[in-house]
Formats: structure tokens, C-alpha cells, sequence
């Protein structure tokens, strides 16, 4: 794990508990729940932050992107 790593884990909990608070994994950004939702997601390498060959650690910055197609009305 990266230095500082553990750290931001910590940080992130609270914010975290705060956006998921009420969010309910069964809805759906549908009219009709039988629809199809279509996700294009992609992923690119931003930076490679280290490397410690004796441990097999790799560390990166990813940046991901997320486009949903679903109909909202």
C-alpha cells in the first residue's frame, strides 16, 4: 500500500457514510424496470505513482468514466 494510503481510507469513511446514507441499490434510472440499462464505462492510466518489485506493489492514478444511456422520463 502506498504511504499515506491507510490514511485517506480513514478520511473517505465519513464522507462516504454521508453521500450512501439513503441511497437505496434497488432503484433503478428507469421508467419501466424491465429496461435495459446500458453503461459504457472506460479506464485510463493517469500516472504511475510507484513501484516496489520486492512486494509486487504497483500503485496508479486511474481516471474512470461513466455514461449511462438510461432513459430518465
Amino acid at each position: 500500500m502506498a504511504k499515506g494510503g491507510l490514511f485517506g481510507q480513514y478520511a473517505v469513511l465519513p464522507l462516504r457514510k454521508a453521500l450512501l446514507e439513503n441511497y437505496d441499490k434497488r432503484l433503478r434510472p428507469v421508467r419501466d424496470q424491465a429496461t435495459t440499462v446500458r453503461l459504457d464505462f472506460d479506464v485510463a492510466l493517469r500516472q504511475v505513482v510507484g513501484l516496489e518489485e520486492l512486494d509486487q506493489v504497483f500503485t496508479t492514478l486511474l481516471w474512470l468514466r461513466l455514461v449511462s444511456t438510461a432513459l430518465l422520463y
